[in-house]
């Protein structure tokens, strides 16, 4: 765990990582795990001064099998590296 959050702000504790949390409520049309998520994903990362970010995508579909669902991806966005995990 980090440095102790006075505020209980997790926007005034600084992070080296892009961790934005989860977001139930929220679907998108298309493949999160491609251009538009890890877009998405470095904006969040501006936001937290982040070096590095990680996109976890969960596939509830019922028609991919687990050996589809079930991946991990390296790529890299404006020169900053982001791991896409599909589950």
């Amino acid at each position: 765990t980090g440095p102790e959050n006075p505020s209980g702000s997790p926007e005034s504790t600084p992070k080296k990582h892009g961790d934005i949390g989860t977001n139930r409520d929220r679907c998108l049309s298309e493949d999160v795990s491609g251009p538009q998520g890890v877009s998405q994903l470095a904006g969040y990362m501006d936001r937290l001064d982040a070096e590095a970010g990680h996109l976890v995508v969960f596939d509830r579909s019922a028609e991919r099998s687990w050996e589809e669902k079930i991946y991990r991806r390296e790529e890299a966005f404006e020169g900053r590296p982001v791991t896409v995990w599909g589950m």
